[in-house]
């Protein structure tokens, strides 16, 4: 074979007999001589010892390639391992474009929808930059003004010393002074006195010397005259003017005397770069300078450690030795500053033994961000048994769901730590799922609450009495499904059943107000029947979340915390009250709510399936400029009517249970829909009407007959005034005899509506006389009650 000859073709020659691909084409229109000898040299370095060619590799070429194209192009890697050198396909040029400073977000798509998402973003990113910016400069103004006035005061005194030499000729005192050390004739000496004398005089009588005396003292008097007469903010913008002139003479006077130093009056303002990731390196010398591990001594890494983000690392590794995971916790500070992070940043949890750890650890704070809820963009119904309620996002931006199906809830922590906003969530969210029925029992401030009352099959506030009422009515409803699986012989309800039976959710806010023990008394019932509960509604489709601002072992029941499957606590006071969320040792797993920062709302720790130990922050719904939760819960009654789930659609044992035994209803609110218990409208038909008449009274003992009709004149004009029953005075002397008709006629129209009402219930009301302190006729509270099967 000649050197000009390639696996048999000969590279010199327009013409070949070797069948190549049908993307081949002649070398030499498109090698130079250079890349030609390239190839023979690289042809003679991969010779076999037979005397043939091995394989060389395959040349791809673009299509529009030309003759005059001769530019390199890139070679597989051969089958002996060896990548060729020098050929490589220059990479496809690509359109400028001005970058975005913050790229994270997204790149600009040519979708107009996208492109517009991605403009907001870097414009929210620009603004947060600006912000940012300011708030460096706006810290660091007690030195920038310092720098401002030192450089004013530099300008006035070397221009007023300066502006002093030339009129006081400082030039001849000077030389009068040399001229007497040096011990020059007492006649020239005073020669040049007389000359200093007359140089002085002429200086200070020059025009541009007294100008520039005469306006400066008109500039100091006028400055001076409006501070006396119009105090010193009226004075402060000729006042700052003379500064800055001073100012511009301080910084020419510096410049000469320090011309290769830049005088930057502003401190260059940089972001923290967020980028650096903790390597094994980093995470040994930090354990050995917290004193965990020896100077010698390294931890076992469990594979690489692995970028989790673009400031996050997480690694896997076996403590040498007796440390184990308690060891890191107590040293957490030491191994926090030595990795150059807030203590916020760094999490250990096990991995498996005590000596296995997974650290987890970021150079920027993850959750300093505040993210708008999924909610906010939902359009039709969620599935909160399957994919559950989107409450927050971990550290790495991902989006938390909670399922509360088959568990029991807590959530914990001090006020005004977020946990308001992570119930808003998580009401929107079951709102959104027709098949639940939301029962709100608010310990404080139901009013808050008033925005969630249209979608909540139960909602009240303020009532222990009721609660304890409700316990039982769930109870109640919990032994009747468990009939229901005794006679189908199952375990317990799933998905299929919540056609026959809703996702019961029972939320107790404020829970505190309801559990604490009074001084000196007896825990209250409820305490007893929320453990009994815990212990085995769960299967039943009954769930039951209670939130509390003040956790520990008097305010949460011990026998219900054992059996939450999902909790959930925001920043606490103390590791105890941790404990008391998170369970017995969380804090010695790492899960440490006590040492969320304060000022951060919505931090919190999570402990369930799905976010086990997760530190994590929940998701915002606007509650302060606007009701954010309001569009949420309108499309929730949307979905709840069309599906004839809304509260009053569908038959309600539980409040059906409560009404007969206090004839008030709470189905969404109550009548007024703020949370408080009322008759409910046509509930218990002239009955209730006749309550409601009692209760606007303030529930007397009794009430006369006229009376009552008057009451119920005020609710329904129409039926129950005198008009209704011809007893409409028609003069001045008419007002008496009309006001006997009126309850006559009334009086016996009640009767008969009474008695339509009660037909065929076996019960019976009637009026009853009295003799004190007047003597009256009417009806007793106690007796309407009865009537209405009230308990």
């Amino acid at each position: 074979m000649t050197d000009t000859a390639v696996n048999g073709h000969d590279i010199n020659s327009d013409t070949s007999t070797v069948d190549f691909d049908k993307s081949a084409i002649s070398l030499t229109k498109l090698l130079g001589p250079e890349q030609i000898a390239a190839l023979q040299q690289r042809m003679a370095n991969h010779t076999a010892a037979a005397g043939h060619a091995s394989t060389v590799g395959t040349i791809r070429l673009p299509t529009d390639a030309t003759p005059s194209d001769a530019v390199p192009y890139e070679y597989e890697r051969d089958d002996d391992g060896v990548y060729d050198q020098a050929l490589a396909i220059p990479a496809q040029a690509q359109p400028e474009r001005t970058p975005w400073r913050h790229q994270p977000y997204r790149e600009p798509r040519p979708d107009a929808f996208l492109s517009w998402d991605h403009f907001k973003a870097a414009a929210a990113d620009t603004f947060d930059t600006a912000r940012n910016l300011g708030a460096w400069h706006a810290w660091r103004l007690p030195k920038y003004t310092w720098k401002f006035a030192a450089l004013a005061a530099l300008g006035g005194w070397t221009y007023g010393g300066r502006a002093r030499h030339f009129l006081q000729a400082r030039e001849y005192g000077d030389a009068i002074d040399q001229a007497v050390r040096a011990g020059v004739d007492a006649e020239q000496i005073a020669a040049m006195r007389a000359e200093h004398s007359d140089v002085r005089k002429a200086r200070w009588s020059e025009k541009r010397t007294l100008a520039g005396m005469g306006l400066a003292g008109s500039y100091v008097a006028a400055t001076v005259y409006l501070a006396v007469q119009y105090g010193l903010i009226a004075a402060s913008p000729a006042g700052l003017l003379a500064l800055g002139v001073l100012h511009l003479l301080g910084r020419r006077e510096w410049r000469r005397r320090n011309p290769d130093e830049v005088l930057a009056l502003l401190e260059a303002y940089q972001e923290k770069t967020s980028d650096r990731v903790v390597g094994a390196a980093e995470i040994n010398e930090a354990l050995r300078l917290a004193e965990v591990i020896g100077q010698e001594a390294e931890v076992e890494m469990y594979g690489p450690v692995r970028a989790v983000g673009p400031s996050a690392s997480e690694a896997v590794f076996k403590l040498p030795g007796k440390a184990t995971i308690t060891t890191l916790e107590a040293r957490r500070e030491v191994i926090a500053k030595a990795l150059n992070v807030d203590v916020t940043w760094l999490d250990f949890t096990k991995a498996g033994d005590p000596g296995e750890v997974k650290l987890w650890v970021s150079s920027e704070d993850p959750l300093a961000v505040v993210r708008e809820s999924p909610l906010l963009k939902a359009t039709g119904p969620i599935d909160v048994w399957g994919q559950g309620i989107p409450i927050g996002f971990n550290r790495r931006g991902e989006i938390i769901y909670l399922r509360l199906r088959h568990v029991m809830a807590l959530i914990g922590g001090m006020s005004r730590t977020g946990k308001g906003m992570l119930l808003r969530s998580i009401i929107c969210g079951l709102a959104l799922d027709p098949r639940i029925n939301i029962r709100l029992v608010v310990g404080a401030k139901p009013g808050e609450h008033r925005t969630y009352g249209p979608a909540c099959a139960t909602f009240f506030g303020r009532r222990p009495d009721r609660l304890e009422l409700l316990m039982e009515a769930i109870k109640a409803e919990a032994q009747r499904r468990e009939d229901y699986l005794e006679t189908v012989g199952r375990a317990k309800l799933t998905e299929a059943d919540l056609q026959a039976f809703p996702l019961e959710i029972v939320i107790i806010d404020e829970a505190q107000l309801y559990l604490e023990k009074p001084a000196g008394g007896k825990l209250p019932r409820v305490v007893s029947m929320l453990e009994d509960l815990a212990g085995w509604a769960a299967a039943l489709n009954i769930v039951i979340l209670v939130s509390t601002q003040d956790p520990d072992s008097d305010t949460i029941p011990r026998k219900f915390r054992n059996n939450a499957g999902v909790a959930i606590a925001t920043r606490t006071k103390t590791a105890a009250q941790t404990n008391a969320i998170l369970g017995d040792g969380a804090t010695g797993n790492g899960l440490r709510a006590h040492d969320i920062p304060d000022g951060m709302g919505g931090q919190m720790i999570t402990n369930f399936d799905g976010a086990k130990g997760e530190r994590a922050r929940s998701c915002f719904i606007e509650d302060e400029k606007f009701d954010g939760a309001l569009p949420i819960i309108d499309l929730a009654m949307v979905l709840r009517t069309a599906a004839n789930r809304a509260p009053g659609q569908f038959r309600d044992r539980i409040e059906e249970f409560m009404l007969e035994r206090t004839g008030e209803s709470s189905v969404a609110g109550g009548p007024t829909g703020s949370g408080r218990p009322g008759i409910p409208a046509g509930g218990l038909g002239i009955l209730g009407l006749m309550l409601a008449a009692f209760e606007h009274k303030r529930n007397p003992e009794r009430m006369a007959t006229g009376e009552l009709l008057a009451l119920l004149a005020e609710a329904d004009e129409p039926s129950w005034g005198p008009a209704a029953f011809d007893a409409e005075p028609e003069g001045e002397d008419d007002q008496a005899a009309a006001a006997g008709l009126y309850v006559t006629r009334g009086g016996k129209a009640l009767s008969q509506k009474i008695a339509a009402h009660l037909d065929g219930t076996g019960r019976s009301l009637s009026t009853r006389g009295w003799q004190k302190p007047v003597r009256a006729n009417g009806y007793y509270l106690a007796d309407i009650k009865a009537a209405a099967g009230i308990a």
